[in-house]
């Protein structure tokens, strides 16, 4: 027993190691185990997953469907007309 029985912070480190790289079954086992018997690991298992997740799908994100130059140029120029508008109004 003593072989699978690990600590909240030895599980926080395999959790983080299994989203870069496949565990040995010895390691699987241990934190499987772990998640079974602890109450807060599987909800920080969980959290790890989703932002690792988040920042998979940020870092391979299209950026080709943002704005084209064009929008981007007349929202610059709306911002600066808006903006002397404003100051004109305040003279």
């Amino acid at each position: 027993m003593r072989f699978i029985n690990i600590s909240c912070q030895e599980a926080t480190r395999l959790v983080s190691q299994q989203l870069d790289q496949p565990l040995s079954l010895a390691d699987k086992l241990k934190l499987q185990t772990h998640l079974l018997i602890c109450k807060a690991c599987p909800t920080m298992h969980q959290k790890f997953v989703t932002l690792h997740q988040a920042g998979q799908k940020y870092a391979t994100r299209d950026e080709s469907s943002g704005l084209t130059p064009e929008s981007k140029a007349r929202i610059a120029k709306t911002l600066r007309d808006a903006a002397q508008e404003k100051k004109g109004n305040r003279d």
